[in-house]
């Protein structure tokens, strides 16, 4: 949404980089070239740098943490020589850039007692509308009446908000009405979404888990292991 309403609001072009598509040893500064239109050659950051030079420009890469090391350096290198370029990235650490001004996403609002949610309030909170977006898409038409903001609101709570877990949640509607979601919410950690163009890492719970997992070092892996409370 930043990518698209910068031109908008001030002219800025915008280019929006999908860092996700990349292994850990992926080449950040050709995902950039590639996602802004320049055939990337010898030396990507020079040729990404002419591009930029002189122009107001946003690049905002998604999903950095797997490659913080490669972003920090390429971003550094561009924003010192392209002044009127800025950059939004997402990633679970920040770059540790000199300037970097950091804004940690807040979780999704939910109510503090899912026995006072009526039809007249449930809209008001965002952990409820994603998961009826997503439900909707699932069960086309599905009607919210006041069984069913129960069903909606315990899930919620259940899921502590956690977006992937509510769109794993309302996925399984496809298959079972909404009180046996509820009811089997215990085993989520097994369910998959059917979405084939999600990334691996989000079609479930684990391997969103496991993903994680894979980016710390195997210090912190068994550090995490004899700290864990569940297996």
């Amino acid at each position: 949404r930043v990518a698209s309403t910068a031109p908008e609001r001030d002219g800025t072009t915008a280019w929006w980089v999908d860092l996700g598509v990349l292994d850990s040893g992926g080449n950040v500064a050709e995902q950039i070239a590639t996602s802004i239109g320049v055939v990337p050659g010898q030396n990507v950051i020079g040729e990404l740098a002419r591009r930029l030079r002189g122009k107001r420009s946003l690049l905002v890469l998604d999903n950095a943490e797997h490659v913080l090391d490669a972003t920090a350096a390429v971003i550094a290198a561009l924003l010192t020589s392209c002044p009127e370029t800025s950059a939004l990235i997402t990633s679970r650490q920040p770059l540790g850039l000199g300037g970097e001004v950091v804004w940690r996403v807040p979780e999704l609002s939910m109510p503090e007692n899912t026995a006072n949610v009526t039809l007249d309030t449930f809209d008001r909170y965002d952990a409820h509308r994603l998961f009826m977006v997503r439900a909707r898409e699932a069960r086309p038409g599905m009607v919210v009446d006041r069984r069913a903001v129960g069903y909606v609101a315990t899930i919620c709570r259940e899921l502590d908000g956690m977006p992937l877990a509510l769109e794993l949640a309302a996925a399984r509607l496809r298959s079972f009405p909404l009180p046996t979601v509820a009811a089997g919410i215990a085993d989520i950690i097994r369910w998959r979404v059917g979405d084939r163009t999600k990334p691996a890492r989000h079609a479930t719970l684990r391997a969103s888990i496991e993903w994680s997992f894979g980016l710390i070092s195997p210090f912190e892996q068994r550090a995490l292991v004899c700290l864990s409370t569940f297996r």
